[in-house]
């Protein structure tokens, strides 16, 4: 029996406000051991592509021009004008694994003139490494 001044003791049915319930689990998995032959060294990294990188990366997008320019939304020469002309503040980033690219993830901002004119945009574009084919742009400025 309880004492008067004595708190109630919690059972493993309590689920009230403020009671003190004891949790009860049975037949917990453990998480699976680390796979060993996915070290450290073949994860998924991302960096910031140097400005060599990045003046070969515009050099590649203008010899396949022909063939990708329709997956970009908007002016594929201002788009690479950008890429050339950003070398200053550089955002634009390389996903890889194991040293080889997979996506790139480029900053582009329209020219100049449109943001004047109220209509400027800019956002990211993520970029297929090997295709060079524009996967997503994300807008993220807009006037």
């Amino acid at each position: 029996m309880r004492r008067r001044n004595e708190p109630p003791k919690a059972n493993k049915t309590d689920a009230g406000n403020g009671s003190k319930a004891i949790c009860r689990v049975s037949n917990v998995l453990r998480s699976p051991s680390p796979d060993p032959r996915r070290s450290a060294k073949y994860m998924i990294t991302r960096r910031k592509l140097t400005a060599k990188e990045q003046e070969a990366l515009a050099l590649r997008l203008e010899e396949m021009k022909s063939s990708i320019q329709e997956s970009y939304d908007y002016s594929f020469d201002d788009w690479i004008d950008n890429l050339k002309n950003s070398k200053q503040i550089n955002n634009n980033e390389v996903e890889e694994d194991s040293n080889r690219a997979l996506r790139y993830f480029l900053h582009f901002s329209s020219p100049y003139e449109t943001w004047e004119m109220l209509c400027g945009r800019a956002g990211i574009y993520t970029v297929d490494a090997r295709s060079l084919k524009a996967l997503d742009f994300q807008l993220t400025v807009m006037n």
